[in-house]
């Protein structure tokens, strides 16, 4: 579970004079000199240590936005994630907005946890959208309704009076039963992911109009531990909500 990073990962962008890339600058430095090269090349040697120390470096929210791609995905789920990508983004400049201090360091601790719940809301539309496309290339349910109603009636006219049903005849009927379920199944999970995709996105940007709200005032320590339960439990139902895409790949499995 994603939900393991710590917050490290929602630091801002790297200071140049933080102790690392002085240190590497400083290296740079004294390595050029030592060996006799202009002091203007050495200045350069350091500047250009410190900008690919920071880049190293550089806060992996950043990367793992990076990751969240909508444009991959087709409409509704697109949509979807850049209203989450946008709230995220809000949530970022809200937290650098707000005053140092305590109130801020506590919004920033957050910082990995929206962004662990954008990266839920992609993988679970891109989970969506391929269950929809599954659903497009099955027969509909009125199709399977047809099937079902022929394989019956053939079970019907195939037995006898007195006598058991033949084995095929069976085996008809419960083919067709069960891609009925099957495909229940799936217009149900993907029912319920349209549905808890558009309810954890508008919880998301509550939580970025709360989180505005506590950083224009002076909140206590209960109402900000409340903003973080608040977004670990979209993370959990993001999680959850994952898990039934996951259980019914492991159904579709045993049944293959």
């Amino acid at each position: 579970m994603r939900s393991s990073r710590t917050s490290s990962s929602g630091r801002g962008p790297m200071d140049p004079t933080r102790p690392a890339p002085l240190i590497a600058g400083g290296v740079v430095a004294a390595t050029t000199l030592a060996t006799g090269v202009p002091i203007a090349v050495c200045i350069i040697a350091a500047l250009v240590a410190n900008l690919a120390v920071a880049f190293l470096v550089r806060p992996s929210t950043e990367v793992e936005k990076k990751r969240v791609n909508p444009a991959t995905l087709r409409q509704p789920w697109r949509n979807i994630v850049d209203q989450a990508l946008d709230a995220s983004r809000r949530y970022d400049e809200t937290v650098q907005a707000t005053a140092p201090g305590p109130l801020r360091d506590s919004l920033k601790s957050l910082t990995a946890r929206v962004d662990d719940s954008v990266e839920e809301i992609f993988e679970v539309s891109k989970r969506g959208e391929r269950l929809e496309s599954a659903l497009a290339r099955m027969p509909d349910a009125h199709t399977l309704g047809q099937r079902l109603d022929n394989a019956s009636q053939h079970l019907a006219t195939s037995t006898q009076p007195g006598q058991e049903p033949t084995s095929s005849a069976v085996a008809r009927v419960e083919a067709v039963e069960s891609q009925i379920s099957a495909r229940q199944r799936m217009e149900d999970l993907l029912g319920r992911t349209v549905d808890e995709l558009g309810l954890r996105k508008a919880r998301l940007d509550e939580t970025v109009v709360r989180t505005i709200e506590l950083s224009a005032g002076s909140p206590s320590d209960a109402e900000v531990r409340a903003l973080g339960e608040q977004v670990d439990g979209i993370v959990a139902d993001l999680e959850a909500l994952r898990s039934a895409y996951e259980d019914l790949e492991l159904t579709q499995g045993e049944q293959a």
